[in-house]
Parts: C-alpha cells; sequence; structure tokens
C-alpha cells in the first residue's frame, strides 16, 4: 500500500473507492487514543505475558503437545502476540460456502511439531476445497 504513516491509512481508505474499509473504526480509536512509548511498552509486555502464560498454562495442565482451534477466532491473534507459532489448514466448507480452517499452535519452538500435526490432519481429512464463485 502507497502509506507510511496511520494517517495516510486512513486518508487512503477514506477516498479509495472500491476498497473495503476493514478496521478502520480500529485504527481511528488507536489514533485517538493518548498513550506514551512508556505506556505502550508495558501494555504490550504485559499481553505478550499474559498471552504466554495462558497458552503454556493450557498445554502443561492437560500434557498437549499443541493446541487446535477455529481460524476465524480469537486465537490466531493472541498466538503471535505471545511470540508463537500457529499453522492454519483448510478444514471444510460452511452453508454459506465459505472455507473454513482449523488453526494449530503450540509452545514456543515447536514449529516442527506443528508443521507435522498439520501435515497429518490435512492428509487424513483431506477437506481441502476449491471455492465456486458465483456469478
Amino acid at each position: 500500500m502507497p502509506v507510511n504513516t496511520i494517517e495516510a491509512l486512513i486518508a487512503f481508505n477514506q477516498h479509495t473507492p472500491g476498497v473495503p474499509v476493514y478496521g478502520q473504526s480500529s485504527v481511528l480509536s488507536f489514533i485517538n487514543t493518548p498513550y506514551n512509548e512508556t505506556q505502550y511498552n508495558e501494555l504490550w509486555t504485559t499481553l505478550n505475558t499474559r498471552s504466554r502464560q495462558a497458552i503454556d498454562n493450557v498445554l502443561a495442565e492437560h500434557s498437549l503437545d499443541a493446541l487446535v482451534d477455529s481460524s476465524e477466532g480469537f486465537t490466531p491473534t493472541i498466538v503471535p502476540v505471545a511470540g508463537y507459532p500457529g499453522i492454519t489448514v483448510p478444514s471444510g466448507i460452511d452453508e454459506q460456502g465459505t472455507l473454513k480452517g482449523l488453526y494449530f499452535y503450540g509452545a514456543r519452538w515447536s514449529e516442527a511439531n506443528l508443521l507435522g500435526l498439520a501435515y497429518s490432519y490435512e492428509q487424513a481429512a483431506q477437506a481441502r476445497l476449491n471455492p465456486t464463485f458465483a456469478p
């Protein structure tokens, strides 16, 4: 995108016909929220720590190697905040014809394990479907 600042992103979204304005309200609330670098760093550290703890606690409590969730939920947002790996694989299609996915994620440095689990699921489920587009 031809933007280098948040202000330019807002202007681009407002003045570019035909482009969806996905998340514009979030961007506007961000720019209108006063904060400083110290507050930002404290918030980021808190979010990162809590995200890691939440994932690590579930993995440890249930003796799991990985977790699986819908790719449409909140999980694919929190996992990168924790700095942990995740991978989405196709899982089918819903009643409206929208493709669905599963999101495999785990602890730090578990990429090899996640790739193996995701590949095994893909091979067993054979859930990848080509979308059909309505005219």
